[in-house]
């Protein structure tokens, strides 16, 4: 051409059109006579496919030599694990042992006050909903007051650092000590974090004088443009709950339900009658608010925990409780 533009080769163009047409299904082939000329060996696709075709008969050789192996592994851990354990009436009588122990200590309750500890720690135990909301009545006038004294609005919350907690061997429980942190709404870093409190303390207030319960995603979405963000509403919240000196379920906010319960139990739920022998191989929902379930009736010897759902699923298919 003219301009001095150099035109491409025939080898060229050739190698264009194989650059096209192999777009397609991702590959370059390029002819046997060519890849000679160029000093190269020849292979042909069908002869590309055969090292392919080798290797993944060996990859598949492995993988079964390994499950092998595995289940090998298993069935061998299997057998020693029944030998430690012993048979069925072996476990059965330790359980039994231990059964009983726990009877005599349960019989024999313990709190801080019996061990003579309440002036030094707090507890956070079950409340009726009566006792919540005087509690949150108690909290409101001391508010007042201390507005009416010109401190401002603030709320006396107890820490929950790990400075200020303390295991009790005999509770086998982590209790909070006497340490508490002021929040004051004329503080420019606590004001969302009191206005947040005081927000919740009015959601709870109304969800135990209409007796009715709800998620902290519920109480999250009842006001966004306060909350924010949900960890902002649930840490308010969990120091809700250590102002009051209740459990969170106290307060008629619960979690989402999570778990399932089946076998030898029957129970009422809010006035009607449960019996997990009769829920199928999917099992019962465990309720978020358990203090609704009332009248527990069992003679099962132990409660098996089990973690995965497709072993638990396994377990009523074979109707294990039925044993």
């Amino acid at each position: 051409g003219s301009g001095g533009v150099e035109q491409p080769t025939e080898a060229e163009r050739e190698a264009v059109l194989l650059l096209s047409a192999s777009r397609g299904v991702g590959v370059l082939e390029m002819p046997a006579g060519r890849a000679k000329a160029k000093g190269g060996k020849g292979r042909s696709k069908v002869g590309a496919k055969k090292p392919i075709a080798k290797r993944r008969k060996a990859n598949v050789g492995k993988k079964k030599q390994r499950e092998v192996e595995d289940e090998g592994w298993d069935a061998e851990a299997g057998k020693e694990l029944a030998a430690r354990l012993g048979s069925d009436d072996d476990i059965l009588r330790h359980v039994r042992k231990i059964k009983e122990k726990l009877r005599l200590d349960d019989a024999k309750p313990k709190t801080l006050s019996s061990l003579n500890l309440a002036a030094k720690f707090r507890e956070v135990v079950d409340k009726d909903t009566r006792s919540v909301l005087t509690e949150i009545e108690r909290v409101i006038l001391d508010a007042a007051a201390s507005i009416l004294e010109g401190d401002g609005l603030g709320f006396h919350v107890p820490s929950r650092g790990a400075s200020n907690q303390h295991y009790v061997q005999e509770l086998d429980r982590i209790v909070l000590k006497d340490s508490k942190t002021q929040r004051s709404f004329g503080n420019r870093a606590e004001v969302r974090k009191v206005a947040i409190m005081s927000r919740l303390m009015q959601l709870v207030y109304e969800l135990c004088s209409k007796d009715i319960t709800a998620t902290k995603r519920d109480l999250f979405y009842s006001d966004v443009k306060l909350f924010k963000k949900q960890d902002e509403s649930d840490a308010a919240l969990e120091d809700v709950t250590c102002m009051l000196g209740c459990t969170r379920c106290s307060l008629h906010v619960v979690a989402s339900e999570k778990g399932l319960v089946v076998g030898r139990l029957r129970y009422r739920e809010a006035g009607d009658l449960i019996d997990c022998t009769r829920m199928g191989v999917g099992g019962k929902a465990i309720p978020s608010n358990i203090q609704k379930c009332t009248d527990f009736e069992s003679d099962a010897e132990f409660i098996l925990l089990v973690e995965k759902d497709a072993a638990f699923q396994r377990l009523p298919e074979d109707r294990v409780y039925k044993r």
